[in-house]
């Protein structure tokens, strides 16, 4: 269950980001960009699992106090950055919607299809290493498999309820939401 309510908030987050840069393009008639959005999408979850697997199998390999260290720290990695993001969304939550725009119509003046994949890539990998870094700590309570099945249907609602917020982003002021 942890697991899947792991993947619901940060799934959503990230389809939250994906939906702002699909929205303005939609609204500035340059959905024919929107490729580019989707391959840095990609790409970042590409590293996001490679990163995820990498912890996981490290944490596997160790034993009796090792192990303990490196859960430590693998969970006052995650609390640090879950603080971090706490502040820092208290601190831009006002603003965001504007700033990830203000990035994509900058990449699209300049032509930039690396630039535009580049704001996707970060917002969607900054939820991926969260991710990774939480679910590290609910492995041990429900097993591989149970939070396999979580993670899969929390992705599923997340993605879910993204395209849910990207159609009605037409009639929804994302700045408010």
């Amino acid at each position: 269950m942890g697991a899947g309510l792991i993947m619901l908030r940060e799934g959503f987050e990230a389809s939250l980001v994906l939906c702002i840069v699909l929205a303005f393009l939609r609204r500035t008639g340059r959905t024919d960009a929107a490729v580019y959005v989707w391959a840095g999408a990609l790409a970042a979850i590409v590293v996001s699992a490679a990163v995820g697997a990498t912890l996981f199998v490290v944490g596997l390999e160790l034993e009796g106090r090792a192990e303990a260290i490196w859960e430590a720290s693998t969970m006052l990695a995650a609390a640090a950055l879950l603080t971090w993001m706490i502040f820092w969304m208290r601190r831009q939550a006002h603003s965001i919607k504007s700033e990830i725009e203000g990035k994509v119509e900058q990449a699209l003046s300049t032509g930039s299809v690396f630039g535009l994949a580049l704001v996707a890539f970060i917002g969607v990998l900054r939820e991926g290493v969260e991710t990774a870094l939480f679910l590290i700590g609910t492995v041990s309570s429900a097993g591989v498999v149970g939070d396999l099945i979580g993670s899969i249907v929390g992705l599923a609602v997340a993605i879910g309820l993204g395209y849910l917020v990207y159609r009605g982003s037409s009639h929804l002021n994302l700045a408010r939401f």
